[in-house]
């Protein structure tokens, strides 16, 4: 028996944005303890949330009466997956409706491959409604019950009523959840966190010491004058992912893409230990990556080096870039035409040579545009 008190507690708290909201999966299992509290008999409780950032998964968190919480992430391509394509989700999904199936009584579901665990589980009906918040779709709610009969008429309108209030507090956590992922996206990990964490202004900024690491395609020139534009495309996204997953999953962040080039750091505290363990990271991820490429036949020259970057905000009034720059870029990025001097894969300076004096070669001094005196490179095997 519902409880109307308690459906208008629910709303309200809804409404207000369901403080405190310091744990949202918590907070998603407390609005399904709710809802059973305010009496709609609710077996299962799943809140499908889409991102914002076509680069990013969705989320499903999942409350059951007798299991708990937990949540999953799912991609984008799993919208593309038999077992959604055609399921009761994606027919709510995709219309924009409620859709309640009543389980063994509709045979376009009862066939349907994701239905089978539902039935498998003793349901009896599975509701699924779109919550949309500012005309937009941004997550859809599952209701499943094992009641005898389904939801009732009056639980199925609990259900519905609480679908706008729970749209808002879900689009409040989709935009700050996407704000922090497009940030990544397009400044990188590190500089995307310290812009949303309020580092904004021009000017904001800190020293701060690092591994740098530049990288170029070889030859990338006269191949993308060659080639047609979709295949020059295809190779730098191809080149920059190969790049950027070895450098992230070693504590590195990249930085800069420009043309065929990439800047990457790997911030390391002034500790020796620190900054050796950040340079073999950075030849690490460097290693990875030719092996992902060779296949492809595309290959490319890194220069490395460790110093102190101005690592913040500079810009003119209306646009900012967050990067890196100082005497320690320069010289990274010089080494990399040294690199191209030379011959040579990848070239590296002295104070990165000592870092991992096994792996390097002495090229000798080198002029470098721009420097007073000649610099030391060496060649990395």
């Amino acid at each position: 028996m519902t409880t109307s008190l308690k459906v208008q507690a629910l709303l309200s708290w809804l409404a207000s944005g369901a403080p405190p909201r310091t744990n949202y999966t918590e907070t998603v299992a407390e609005i399904a303890r709710r809802l059973v509290g305010a009496g709609v008999e609710v077996d299962l409780f799943v809140l499908y949330q889409k991102p914002k950032n076509p680069l990013a998964s969705g989320k499903r968190f999942v409350w059951s009466s007798d299991g708990g919480m937990y949540d999953r992430e799912f991609t984008h391509a799993d919208f593309q997956s038999p077992i959604h394509v055609d399921s009761v989700v994606d027919v709510a999904r995709t219309t924009e409706r409620p859709v309640r199936y009543r389980i063994g009584n509709m045979p376009e579901f009862d066939a349907h491959p994701g239905s089978k665990r539902l039935i498998d589980s003793g349901f009896t009906e599975f509701t699924a409604l779109p919550l949309i918040a500012i005309n937009e779709e941004n997550a859809l709610l599952g209701i499943g019950v094992k009641r005898a009969g389904g939801l009732s008429d009056e639980q199925f309108e609990i259900c519905r009523r609480i679908a706008a209030p729970l749209a808002r507090v879900v689009e409040s956590h989709v935009r700050e959840e996407s704000a922090s992922s497009l940030l990544a996206t397009f400044l990188g990990r590190d500089a995307g966190a310290r812009v949303n964490a309020g580092m904004v202004r021009r000017g904001d900024a800190e020293m701060i010491r690092a591994v740098i690491l530049f990288t170029d395609i070889d030859g990338f020139t006269e191949q993308s004058n060659r080639l047609p534009i979709s295949e020059t495309v295809g190779m730098l996204n191809r080149y920059f992912e190969a790049l950027e997953q070895p450098v992230v999953k070693n504590g590195g962040d990249v930085l800069k893409l420009m043309g065929d080039g990439m800047l990457a750091i790997f911030p390391t505290p002034h500790d020796l230990t620190a900054e050796e363990g950040a340079a073999f990271s950075a030849l690490s991820a460097v290693e990875d990556a030719r092996a992902e490429l060779a296949a492809a036949g595309t290959k490319f020259r890194a220069a490395y080096h460790v110093g102190e970057i101005h690592y913040g905000n500079i810009g003119g009034l209306t646009r900012l870039d967050f990067t890196a720059i100082g005497p320690a870029v320069n010289i990274t990025s010089r080494l990399l035409g040294a690199a191209s001097q030379q011959g040579v894969e990848a070239v590296c300076s002295a104070a990165f040579a000592e870092l991992v004096p096994d792996r390097v070669n002495d090229l000798g001094f080198v002029e470098f545009k721009g420097f007073a005196t000649p610099q030391q490179v060496y060649a990395v095997s």
